[in-house]
């Protein structure tokens, strides 16, 4: 047989020495075709506070995925979005759609952000970008789970999900 087949390229071609019946032509996991894993979010969590030190190391405070409010709507002041956005070396210069959506447990859509990025060119070999998204005053229509999806060009990377709990008021004790 030709070329293909002695390199195991394209579908049905079988590299020489291997089982039958095994498309052996690609060894990573990747749908994209590129080489790599492409950009992943190996970490995002919700928090009270987080920052980046001017060695870039990520600090992160208050990590909560409960929020207790005594009725709905309820309203909670102020919490970030942290996560990490991973990048393989087949990236480097790309610029990336980065999507976050806000949907309660009926896949409602409350809130939807969206900004591009663009991966560096220099640096580690895998890039790493941190990303702190602040959210004021954002409102909950009724008790229940919700979830923040963080997609990259469309595509879902990482949720976050945490619950809207009914509490009872605090009743503070009479005074003498």
């Amino acid at each position: 047989s030709g070329p293909d087949h002695e390199r195991g390229s394209g579908p049905g071609r079988e590299l020489p020495n291997r089982p039958a019946g095994h498309n052996w032509s690609r060894i990573v996991d990747d749908p994209s075709g590129s080489g790599g894993l492409g950009v992943q979010v190996p970490l995002a969590v919700l928090a009270d506070y987080a920052n980046v030190t001017d060695n870039k190391k990520l600090n992160i405070m208050g990590i909560f995925n409960l929020i207790t409010a005594v009725e709905v709507p309820a309203a909670h002041n102020q919490m970030q979005l942290v996560f990490v956005l991973e990048a393989d070396p087949t990236e480097r210069g790309a610029k990336k759609q980065i999507q976050i959506v806000l949907m309660d447990e009926d896949g409602t859509q409350l809130v939807t952000l969206g900004t591009e990025i663009q991966v560096p060119t220099g640096g580690p070999l895998v890039q790493r970008m941190n990303q702190m998204v602040q959210l004021n005053g954002l409102v909950f229509p009724r008790f229940g789970t919700y979830s923040f999806i963080i997609k990259v060009n469309d595509d879902q990377k990482a949720s976050v999900s945490f619950t809207v709990e009914q509490t009872k008021p605090r009743v503070l004790p009479p005074t003498t």
